[in-house]
């Protein structure tokens, strides 16, 4: 029950999407009605009352390889125009049928018949090409700076809103324009004219909108990098947090480009290598998130193929020229389908087999590929909608929010299951055995002996009840296991109370256990991890396990240990070296592989350990084997 809820909420915030692009097409469609013929736009018939803004799309003029200023259009001045569709690419478009590239320059004119008196302002988007804008005689606008050569030309990607100093009945609007730098040349959204108050409204509800995405994003980062920072073991928060992370910086540099607005002296290619950070290392770290969610449905081959390539993108991304990264995008955007496609079909299996939130995965999964490839298409000039994915980003990170949830309580009801059926297996056992010590003598004498077989097995110290050699000889084999497949620090620490021997013949037996059992509940106490393993190695010997720490890390638990035990102040008069027991402490750490023996580490453990003693004792000699 409550599942459909929630998909029906998933359904619903699928519909508003639907709608918004649905809007911005309708709205697009709506205004080519007001289109600009052989250079000119005719408003006076529009009603800015009623109306929003108008685009400035259709025939503009166009002069290639000219940067003309208003003065060259006044007087007896003969100019031979081409008519270019603005917004629009130069790229391969044909003049005297020959197609030009992508590198060079020209000018854009627009004549605007309107209604006068109006306080009007013009959306200018960014552009990845260098212009410079005139309204009515007046340089109103500029985006780096435009020439005919490219080492004149500088680019900038910062969007701007003007409010116009005229607007008259007939209006003219030239726009210069130069690219020597990005591969494609042009100007590929609309410029927007509008009363300034609306124009100005729509400026502060994408600013928002794109702060809004931004906040989200960062902030579910935190979330998920925290999750990693408690349980290292688990990549698949880390992915998820680098993704939440790309795409946040991405909502920075689309749109309203407000980290541009920020930092306006940035230069425009280091904002657009930026920008596809998250296409380039995002949605590879996407893959592998869902490579941790379902390791037995996605073979080990895809995993390898893009954990080997995001460092290999990552430097192409950094290193190779600008053209050069962007041009390959196509190529990638095409890897990046197919292997979206190919995990929806692996999601599928997912479901089939019933895996915890497998089906509300290939839900979002669909959506986030649909709005992915919206993308794609839209930053190519295919069509002509919106970047959306963030969007989508927003119910991916709450559907994953509910699938954690999902999976924390099913964890905690197995618990709990396991609790009930090990209480009553308990109790049928207790009935069990009261029933057989009751009616057969011999049954209770084996029962007895299975019992000290099993006490003799067990893995706790019977003095100072922390966990015994035995436990410890068990779990540094795990480590060592888990330390082979995912290569990390190990830490061990021998420790040895100073001259125990004195003790415990001085001040007789029972004081010696004591002492054994304070200085057990100490180390107990001075680690704070659950993975940390204290044990009593034998006599007065201790040994404690730290996973994932390294040479730095195991010097400050020794340290510590070392003075909580000082601090204890167990009178010690027969010591040489001080009044009270002190411990004598070695520590060792190594990176796991095959090579290290674990009868190698221990070696090297008790050589510290005896290098501590011979210094003086009560204190800690580390020695690392990396």
């Amino acid at each position: 029950m409550f599942h459909r809820k929630f998909i029906s909420i998933l359904l619903i915030l699928l519909s508003v999407i639907a709608l918004t692009i649905g809007c911005t097409e309708y709205y697009l469609n709506k205004v080519t009605a007001t289109s600009a013929l052989e250079g000119a736009i005719d408003l006076t018939a529009y009603n800015w009352e009623r109306g929003d803004v108008i685009p400035l799309v259709g025939e503009w003029e166009f002069y290639w390889r000219e940067l003309l200023a208003p003065d060259d259009f006044k007087g007896t001045n003969k100019l031979d125009p081409q008519y270019f569709n603005m917004p629009g690419l130069w790229n391969g478009y044909e003049i005297n049928n020959e197609k030009i590239t992508e590198e060079g320059y020209g000018t854009f004119r627009l004549k605007i018949n309107s209604i006068p008196g109006k306080e009007m302002a013009l959306r200018i988007p960014y552009a990845c090409s260098a212009y410079k804008l005139w309204w009515n005689g007046k340089v109103v606008s500029t985006n780096g700076v435009v020439g005919k050569t490219k080492e004149v030309v500088e680019m900038r990607r910062i969007p701007r809103v003007v409010n116009l100093p005229t607007w008259e009945k007939n209006n003219e609007l030239i726009l210069q324009i130069a690219n020597f730098n990005y591969y494609i040349g042009g100007m590929n959204k609309p410029i927007l004219v509008g009363e300034e108050e609306k124009i100005h409204l729509r400026e502060k509800i994408s600013t928002l909108s794109d702060m809004f995405i931004f906040s989200c994003l960062f902030i579910s980062a935190f979330f998920f990098l925290g999750l990693y920072s408690l349980r290292r073991r688990e990549k698949m928060s880390l992915y998820f947090g680098l993704v939440c992370i790309l795409l946040g910086l991405r909502a920075l540099l689309i749109n309203e480009v407000l980290l541009a607005q920020a930092f306006p002296n940035v230069s425009w290619e280091i904002l657009n290598r930026l920008q596809d950070c998250g296409i380039y290392i995002g949605v590879p770290c996407l893959f592998l998130f869902y490579c941790e969610m379902y390791p037995e449905e996605i073979p080990a081959k895809f995993k390898f193929f893009w954990s080997k390539s995001i460092p290999i993108f990552a430097l192409f991304l950094i290193v190779s020229p600008f053209k050069l990264y962007d041009k390959f995008l196509p190529v990638f955007y095409f890897l990046l389908i197919l292997s979206g496609l190919y995990l929806l079909v692996v999601i599928m299996k997912a479901v089939k087999a019933k895996k915890t939130g497998a089906f509300l995965n290939f839900i979002v999964g669909i959506v986030f590929f649909i709005t992915g490839v919206n993308d794609i298409l839209y930053s190519e000039n295919v069509i002509s909608t919106a970047y959306i994915v963030n969007y989508s980003m927003l119910i991916f990170i709450f559907v994953q929010a509910f699938i954690l949830e999902m999976r924390y309580v099913e964890a905690f009801e197995k618990n709990e299951k396991l609790a009930i059926e090990n209480a009553e297996m308990n109790k049928s056992l207790n009935i069990l055995n009261e029933g057989l010590e009751k009616t057969i003598e011999e049954r209770t004498k084996e029962l007895k002996i299975a019992n000290n077989k099993l006490k003799n097995l067990s893995m706790m110290d019977g003095l100072t009840k922390i966990n015994n050699r035995r436990a410890f000889d068990v779990k540094l084999k795990y480590e060592y296991r888990q330390g082979l497949t995912e290569p990390s620090y190990l830490s061990i620490i021998l420790i040895d109370i100073d001259f125990y021997k004195q003790f415990n013949d001085n001040y007789g037996h029972l004081a010696g256990d004591a002492c054994i059992k304070k200085v057990a509940q100490t180390l107990a106490n001075s680690v704070n991890r659950i993975s940390d393993f204290v044990a009593r190695y034998g006599g007065d010997e201790f040994v404690i396990i730290l996973p994932s720490t390294d040479a730095r890390g195991v010097v400050v638990v020794a340290e510590r240990i070392r003075q909580r035990i000082e601090k204890l102040a167990v009178p010690h008069a027969y010591s040489p070296i001080s009044p009270n027991i002190t411990v004598s402490i070695g520590a060792t750490t190594v990176k796991l592989n095959e090579e290290i023996a674990i009868s190698k580490i221990m070696e090297e453990a008790d050589k510290a350990l005896y290098q501590a003693k011979a210094k003086g004792r009560n204190q800690v000699f580390a020695k690392s084997m990396l």
